[in-house]
């Protein structure tokens, strides 16, 4: 909501009474007056007297760039919101769900997508939907792909995948966190060790900062983060700077600093 002082295009006169319409909308919303819809010209002339509100309307989220393929079946799930009405890279701003991702199994969501479950992105004002999970060709990726999470301008997607070819030289035969750039439309790995080596094992359920800058996730590799005494532990929660590249095991012993067993990071 914005606020700001009712102002006629010419004065009113006080004793007359009016009626109020809205007669142009924001574009994707719907609108109403909800306080001033009537009254003489000396109430609709005092500040506040008069109050638009206006709302987002429903909107399947699922659907291709053309709105010819809707996506009402084969598991439609997990979306995330956020996008600001600033252009993509340009400096965040609060979310205001302009853009939002979700996972999806229906076929010709964008262009070549058969149907396994792949990880979709979607500018709410544009009408575009773009496909997260897909290969350095821009191709559909040969497995499936699950949880995306989303910074507070669009700009960025993270999500997980069991899809070998994402990225080149995949080979760990394990779940592997990945981040895609709605700027450049690239998709990079994140799960992977200090100087890139590839994970000793399964990664799942990232969650991304709003600016972009810091993801964290659940793993259990023993290469990606350093940890002590955690060759037991079935799974830990990790934080990695994208910047600056720190890593760390966020699930740890106060005392000791051993790894521990976490789950279902948030940033």
């Amino acid at each position: 909501y914005g606020q700001g002082t009712f102002q006629s295009t010419s004065a009113l006169d006080q004793a007359t009474v009016y009626d109020v319409a809205l007669t142009h909308a924001p574009h994707r919303q719907t609108s109403y007056i909800y306080a001033g819809v009537a009254g003489t010209g000396a109430e609709l002339s005092a500040d506040g007297a008069v109050r638009v509100g206006c709302e987002w309307s429903f909107d399947l989220l699922g659907r291709s760039t053309d709105d010819k393929t809707l996506a009402y079946s084969n598991d439609s799930q997990n979306p995330v919101i956020g996008g600001s009405s600033r252009a993509i890279g340009a400096s965040p701003a609060s979310g205001d769900g302009r853009y939002v991702a979700f996972t999806a199994g229906e076929a010709d969501l964008v262009p070549g997508v058969t149907g396994i479950g792949n990880v979709f992105w979607r500018d709410r004002w544009t009408g575009e939907t773009r496909l997260v999970s897909h290969t350095p060709s821009g191709g559909q990726c040969n497995d499936n792909s699950w949880k995306p999470a989303i910074s507070a301008d669009g700009r960025w997607v993270a999500f997980y995948s069991a899809s070998t070819d994402l990225v080149a030289n995949d080979t760990n035969k394990a779940d592997d966190v990945f981040l895609w750039s709605a700027a450049d439309d690239t998709v990079t790995r994140v799960s992977t060790g200090p100087s890139g080596e590839e994970a000793n094992a399964g990664s799942r359920d990232p969650t991304i900062s709003g600016d972009g800058s810091v993801v964290a996730f659940v793993t259990q590799a023993t290469n990606v983060a350093p940890a002590t005494n955690d060759s037991n532990i079935n799974s830990k929660v990790v934080r990695i700077d994208l910047a600056s590249g720190e890593r760390t095991v966020v699930t740890r012993s106060k005392t000791t600093g051993d790894a521990s067993e976490g789950a279902w990071p948030m940033l």
